[in-house]
């Protein structure tokens, strides 16, 4: 974000109770605490100020353990664990800037992945579920069979410099079928880059429906893998284009891509 002005603060917890009965992922009540960047991605290399962005909210950066109470014990220390297991070895390759090709069934495993962070980073929203993106029913579906929202796109890139982030940008247009709403969450880890989008239209549209997105001018197909929807048959990954920290491969660029429309805020809980 290059217009944004940082406000850090200091080292700190952060931990957020926010009072959810029930697991984003399944009925049980929500009694366990989950990081939104996994333990093992935090010990792994220590980056110091992290970048937090929550909805259209301004930008935070700190030294931070951010963690959500939006889960249960037993998917936390099942499915999820099982999922942190099978991600690992494909995470380390391309945290460490390791050349890597990905057939479908560890395309499958990454995308899974990072929807599930999207979903835990998407609860720090606010208390309520009308503050936050994603409805019930998809979260419910993605912890009983990992199934992914309508309409998401999710795709993958290559940074040149190392760092930590995770950024949520929404963005609205109006036409003549109706409103468009999407989230565009930017997840970024030593060396990797992933971009899941996720589109709302209302009123929905009976039966399949195409909706094509606008997006700002950039050399995209050239940075970007798309991993989801559908997946490609095998992907190398890093891309043929890495992003940089200035100029025309600019990480900035990638956040700003989706800013097309009316921009808008999330509920204040």
């Amino acid at each position: 974000m290059v217009d944004q002005e940082y406000q850090p603060f200091g080292r700190r917890r952060l931990l957020y109770f926010l009072g959810m009965p029930d697991c984003i992922f399944c009925p049980n009540p929500a009694d366990s605490v989950e990081h939104v960047f996994p333990q093992w991605v935090l010990d792994r290399k220590k980056l110091g100020p992290s970048r937090f962005h929550f909805g259209n909210r301004p930008e935070r950066v700190a030294d931070i353990d951010l963690t959500v109470k939006s889960v249960c014990g037993a998917c936390n220390n099942g499915w999820m664990s099982d999922l942190e297991n099978d991600a690992k070895p494909i995470l380390q390759s391309m945290f460490g800037d390791r050349k890597i090709s990905l057939d479908q069934n560890k395309q499958v495993v990454l995308i899974a992945w990072l929807m599930k962070i999207v979903f835990l980073n998407d609860t720090t929203r606010g208390r309520d579920a009308a503050a936050r993106f994603y409805r019930r029913e998809e979260t419910l579906a993605f912890g009983k069979s990992r199934e992914m929202p309508n309409f998401t796109m999710v795709s993958i890139g290559h940074l040149t410099d190392i760092r930590r982030a995770i950024t949520g940008t929404q963005f609205k247009t109006t036409d003549e079928r109706g409103t468009l709403t999407g989230l565009a969450t930017t997840l970024t880890n030593e060396h990797l880059v992933a971009q899941i989008v996720t589109l709302s239209l209302e009123p929905e549209p009976e039966g399949p429906a195409t909706i094509e997105l606008t997006m700002a001018p950039g050399n995209w197909d050239s940075m970007l893998s798309r991993i989801w929807h559908p997946e490609p048959s095998q992907i190398d990954w890093p891309p043929a284009v890495s992003f940089t920290n200035s100029g025309p491969t600019a990480y900035a660029h990638l956040l700003d891509r989706f800013r097309i429309g009316q921009r808008v805020a999330p509920p204040v809980p």
